[in-house]
């Protein structure tokens, strides 16, 4: 498996003891999870059904127009063995990559 739990070499930011190292770039969580279903040959709709959640609102997280909440983070997690703190992180890394590109 090659998507985001198998390769790890998108993860947003990356924090030591002594300092965090601040990414050029962080994707949204649409991104992660596009990899996700296609290494794993889901459906958009067979993911909605896994995750509880209308097709629409799968496709709008997708298409990175629509955020996660935490309860689909939760679910999220729930589908592919993961926390929900690592779909809630990668979903702020990005808004604040956004807002510092903005910045600039």
């Amino acid at each position: 498996m090659t998507g985001l739990l198998g390769s790890w070499g998108r993860i947003p930011a990356i924090t030591t003891m002594d300092r965090t190292c601040t990414p050029v770039e962080a994707f949204p969580v649409g991104e992660y999870l596009h990899d996700e279903l296609s290494e794993r040959e889901w459906t958009v709709t067979e993911f909605a059904e896994i995750i509880g959640q209308p097709t629409p609102v799968v496709s709008e997280i997708l298409d990175g127009t629509k955020e996660i909440t935490d309860e689909t983070a939760a679910a999220i997690s729930q589908a592919f063995g993961t926390t929900h703190e690592l779909w809630l992180n990668l979903q702020t890394a990005h808004r604040l990559h956004q807002r510092r590109s903005t910045a600039s």
